[in-house]
């Protein structure tokens, strides 16, 4: 389908910060090796590691777990005057349980005072290391658990918070009521990745839009939910590697091209997106048989209103697409 573009001018005091462009596509991977955490696994053992200050945290608060901030030069950090914060990561876990919670509220949303007096649903960030054989096989984010006790609380191993659960987000069906049993490991586990928590960068231009997969095979299915500035939500529930969405990149790697998806309008700009595995079957379900590793995003940066009038910008920044 033919597209008619309409340009605007475009300053040159806007072109460049700290070699990533507001304006340009910016990449992302999320490796420990990329992310400049160093060259190892990160949250790969049996307890949860300790926080790299400002750039991998995992709170100490009951009900609170890891967050990941990165720079727009795409290493981790929580900004500078010259590489500002371009996104936060987040995470939780075992989705299915959505009520019967240990004195608390019955609910299975991100507000702050969600099922906060216990940890069942607040996830760890487990960091893969790059590949030196296979570019991009078994690299990027996934989530694990809190090992809780019978309260909900995790419990802890020589003062650090124990870790349940595989390396990779995975997709399972189980109960919808709070299961305490210890043994119990989680079932389905999210990403969120925010850019609107950086006040200087408010999102990614929708359709320029590309997230890279690892460990996800054919036939294996995510869960996605893209909320836009100005509060439009689109809510994919099953998409799989036969959309056309998706393009195999080889070992297991698919790239998902958001440009694919229905709904998604030239000139929306994402501010966050949260994606989850799913199971394939949900009939019969077999527990830990799907799972994938978060592993880059790729986009154009939207600059903040604010940014444009500091920087004393007389028209709007874009190139805007219309189909």
């Amino acid at each position: 389908m033919l597209r008619a573009f309409t340009f605007f001018a475009v300053p040159a005091a806007i072109l460049t910060v700290s070699g990533s462009a507001l304006g340009a596509v910016s990449t992302v991977k999320f490796t420990a090796d990329a992310l400049g955490l160093g060259s190892s696994e990160i949250n790969e053992g049996s307890t949860v590691e300790a926080n790299i200050a400002g750039k991998l945290i995992t709170s100490s608060t009951t009900g609170m777990g890891s967050s990941l901030y990165v720079q727009r030069s795409g290493i981790a950090g929580s900004g500078t005057a010259s590489d500002p914060l371009m996104l936060r990561v987040t995470c939780r876990t075992r989705l299915d349980a959505i009520s019967g919670f240990p004195g608390n509220n019955d609910d299975d949303d991100r507000s702050p005072a969600s099922n906060s007096a216990n940890d069942y649903q607040a996830g760890i960030l487990y960091v893969a290391k790059e590949n030196s054989s296979t570019v991009g096989k078994d690299e990027g984010l996934g989530v694990r658990a809190f090992a809780t006790n019978t309260s909900g609380v995790r419990t802890t191993s020589g003062g650090a918070a124990k870790i349940t659960g595989n390396k990779e987000m995975s997709g399972g069906t189980g109960s919808t009521v709070f299961d305490p049993t210890p043994s119990d490991e989680p079932g389905d586990e999210e990403i969120l990745v925010e850019f609107n928590g950086a006040s200087s960068t408010p999102g990614m231009l929708g359709d320029s839009m590309t997230v890279t997969l690892s460990k996800f095979k054919s036939g294996n299915l995510l869960e996605l939910t893209i909320n836009l500035q100005g509060g439009g939500v689109l809510h994919f529930a099953s998409l799989g590697t036969s959309s056309g969405a998706f393009t195999s990149l080889g070992s297991d790697v698919q790239r998902l091209a958001f440009s694919s998806l229905a709904g998604l309008s030239s000139s929306a700009i994402v501010s966050s997106f949260a994606i989850r595995a799913i199971e394939d079957n949900a009939s019969h379900p077999s527990v830990n048989a799907e799972g994938l590793l978060l592993q880059g995003i790729s986009g154009t940066l939207v600059p903040a209103p604010g940014a444009i009038a500091l920087l004393g910008l007389a028209g709007i920044v874009a190139g805007r697409r219309r189909r």
